[in-house]
């Protein structure tokens, strides 16, 4: 995975995943048009101008339902995958949004433990991402060292993996 990684960066090719159900583009403008790659279920998606991006799969889609149920389209619907190693991250995801100018609002749902959203708030203070952001931290706190295969989610101890803190 790691040379595939390397490969990506080095072409610029976005890789999502691995264990990812995969990603949703959506356009208000060219509406139906729709890309969608992997099996993000398109009856959770209405167009629009929110970037959403979930470590989990199920997370992700339950969120993009609850929008969509409150009239709130989404532009991008990423799920960065459920291993440790991940080709794009939250920040990499919440640059794509900022980049876009279709794209008005960024929404980050993440897990306790693991470094994702600490990039992503890294991003944020160092001034990289401008729109407004929300973020969803879904739990509190996993004993220390416990690992979450399907979120990639490594716990070791320290403050910032709380809820809280993040």
């Amino acid at each position: 995975t790691k040379s595939i990684l390397e490969r990506c960066a080095q072409t610029g090719i976005w890789l999502i995943g691995p264990n990812s159900p995969g990603m949703s583009r959506s356009s208000v403008l060219n509406y139906p048009s729709h890309l969608k790659v992997a099996q993000i279920p398109i009856q959770c998606i209405l167009p629009g101008e929110t970037a959403v991006v979930g470590v989990g799969g199920t997370m992700l889609f339950e969120t993009l339902k609850d929008l969509k149920g409150a009239g709130i389209g989404t532009s991008w619907a990423i799920s960065l995958g459920g291993d440790s190693t991940r080709g794009l991250s939250g920040r990499d995801a919440a640059l794509i949004a900022e980049n876009d100018p279709k794209t008005k609002y960024f929404v980050y749902i993440g897990e306790p433990g693991g470094y994702s959203a600490q990039e992503l708030a890294g991003a944020m203070k160092a001034g990289l991402i401008t729109k407004p952001v929300i973020v969803k931290i879904i739990g509190s706190r996993l004993p220390d060292r416990c690992y979450i295969g399907h979120a990639g989610t490594i716990t070791t101890g320290h403050d910032f993996e709380k809820t809280e803190i993040k």
